[in-house]
Order: structure tokens, then sequence, then C-alpha cells
């Protein structure tokens, strides 16, 4: 295993036009740039596989919040056109015996810092109550289009569980599977497909501890759309109060 150690170089780099990140430790092949806000997380690369050690303190993808709450590291590459992107999201993520927590890792799509999908693995507590499922959300301008529910799609917190986004001109449609099972449909966003877009690999933690989340078999391929069993028939297009 190759073990990559952010460097302290704090520098404003731009991935593609109207893209710029604040913290950048070079690139993964295959997967893209390393993006580490606050400086203290890792990434651990191996064979198919990319371990993101989240640091300490809290990381966010919550554009809502401001600037400060947009400091989950992650892994980008640019990508235009229409196209697929898939990742495995490896199982049994931590979940504290907290009153509240949340943990997860996934798919991201980005336009920029305030206009973003969100398909991830999330495992979420209150009050001792643990649910496990498929976080599905969008900002729109810092909005949140939906907060995600767990009983959109309820997951196995051991298993592995496959993320799937399909790009097709303005439509994102969102599948997710876990290992033997046929794919299921989380619902459709839309986006602005004249703007170029980047996709990859982040999550969220509530916790002050560190967290690893582990990926595997990140793909980008022509787009094309597979078939699902059923849906959540989740439509993400406009932010909360403006549906």
């Amino acid at each position: 295993m190759r073990r990559l150690l952010p460097v302290g170089l704090i520098a404003c780099l731009v991935l593609a036009e109207g893209f710029c990140t604040d913290a950048l430790y070079g690139t993964i092949a295959g997967w893209g740039h390393m993006i580490d806000p606050d400086g203290d997380s890792r990434f651990e690369v191996a064979a198919d596989q990319v371990t993101i050690v989240f640091g300490p303190g809290r990381d966010g993808l919550d554009a809502e919040g401001g600037p400060e709450k947009m400091n989950a590291p992650r892994v980008l590459r640019s990508q235009t056109g229409d196209f697929s992107v898939t990742t495995t999201v490896k199982g049994n993520l931590p979940l504290p015996e907290l009153p509240y927590a949340y943990i997860s890792g996934g798919l991201v799509l980005m336009q920029d810092d305030q206009n973003y999908i969100r398909l991830e693995r999330a495992n979420f507590i209150r009050d001792g109550k643990k649910s496990y499922y498929t976080n599905f959300e969008q900002r729109i301008d810092a909005k949140r289009t939906r907060m995600g529910r767990f009983v959109d799609y309820a997951l196995d917190a051991e298993r592995d569980v496959e993320l799937r986004l399909e790009v097709n001109g303005e439509k994102v449609r969102a599948l997710v599977r876990q290992a033997g099972e046929p794919w299921h449909e989380m619902g459709t966003a839309t986006i602005d497909a004249s703007q170029a877009q980047h996709v990859g690999i982040s999550g969220v933690k509530t916790i002050e501890e560190e967290v690893r989340v582990t990926f595997k078999d990140f793909q980008i391929e022509q787009a094309s759309n597979i078939d699902a069993a059923e849906s959540s028939k989740i439509k993400l297009s406009q932010p909360i109060g403006q549906n």
C-alpha cells in the first residue's frame, strides 16, 4: 500500500473553469486530484482501492452552512459530456454510541462548491437508534433540494454498497445496490449541462475522531442506462421551500 500524506502546501488551483480548490495534494491515477481543505486527512492508495482517512474534527459537504462546512476531503476529476460513474464503498463504517452522529462515504458530482450532488452510503444514530441507508441529496446555489430519508433505501451495515450516477445532458440518474442484489434507482436530479462537472469520492462525518472510508473499483465510462428493479422515485430539482 502506498500511503500519501498531506504536504502542507495550501494553494488555490483551478481544476477547470469556474472551480477552485483550496488544498490540492497531487493526483491518484484513474481517480483524480486529492483535495483536503483542512490539511489534516490522509489518502491511502492500493490496487483499485483508495481509503480516505478523515482527520480530527467534523468534515462536511453542506454548502448551506457556509464555506467552513465544505471542508470534507475528496478526490475529484473533471468530466464533460455524458458519462456514467460507479464506485463501491466498503461496509462496516464506524458508528459510535453517541446521542447524534452521521458518517458517510460515496460519490459526489460537483459544478462548484455551491452546486453539487451527493450519493452516499450513510450511517446515522440519534438517541440510540441506528439507521443505515442511501443518502441522495443536491445543493443548488448553496441550498439543499431535499433532506435524505432513512426509508429511501435501507442498507445492511456490514455489506459493501455499489453506487452509480448516470449523466445524460441535464439529467442525473442515481442508483445503488448491495452485493448479489439488482440495482435500485434512487431517482433523478437536474444539473446545468453547459458547465463542466467534477466527479469523484468523498464523505461526511460529524464526530471529532478520525474515520476511515474505503472506496474501490472507481470507474468512469460512456453514458449508459442500466436496468433497475425498482425506484424510490426521488426528483431533485429545486431548493427546499421552492418546490
